[in-house]
């Protein structure tokens, strides 16, 4: 155990000002809250010497915690593409012999499964917001902003594009269409998302 380092406060002797009557008392208060400021500088820098070995550790320690979990998380989403590779061949093998395509794959661990995601939407605000404008989809708060919701509700996704009710394409959106989401589904009730 390291020994501390920080001097213990000692309140200085009595002469704090109730009232302050003379020029002299004005000279003794600003030389004190001088003193104060070089003392809690020095006070700070001795508490930052105290506790540099602990820190450099700390730091350490996270860095090497930081390091060995991210090369768990790399080889468990390694290991995620190969198992979604996996399902797709099989599914396409399935398929090719008339059998139905799975969803999930069950083990005595845990499960594995692809599940269909919504598409990504990538807005082009200026554009998008024109057209809420036009369209009256815009909410008006503190500040304006496009109703997007109300836009998306009304609208359908036609091949990669946004088309609202007048059949016309929504400006300033651009579907981005997403994989299946790869899910492992472990039997201690962890689940692990992986693209």
């Amino acid at each position: 155990m390291t020994e501390n380092k920080l001097p213990k406060f000692e309140a200085p002797e009595a002469n704090v000002f109730d009232e302050i009557t003379t020029e002299m008392q004005v000279s003794e208060a600003i030389g004190y809250i001088d003193w104060t400021s070089y003392q809690k500088q020095k006070n700070q820098e001795m508490y930052e010497e105290a506790v540099k070995p602990f820190v450099e550790r700390i730091e350490h320690a996270d860095a090497w915690l930081k390091e060995q979990n991210d090369k768990l998380e790399t080889s468990v989403s390694n290991l995620t593409v190969n198992l979604k590779v996996y399902l797709m061949r099989d599914n396409q093998k399935r398929v090719e012999s008339g059998k139905k395509a799975r969803k999930t794959v069950k083990t005595p661990f845990g499960n594995f499964s692809l599940k269909k995601q919504q598409p990504q939407f990538v807005k082009e605000e200026k554009l998008l917001m024109e057209y809420a404008k036009t369209a009256g989809k815009v909410n008006e708060k503190t500040t304006v902003s496009v109703d997007w919701a109300a836009i998306k509700k009304e609208s359908q996704l036609v091949d990669g594009k946004l088309i609202d009710p007048n059949g016309e394409v929504v400006p300033g959106v651009k579907v981005v269409e997403q994989d299946d989401k790869a899910t492992v589904t472990l039997n201690k009730g962890v689940e692990s998302n992986e693209n």
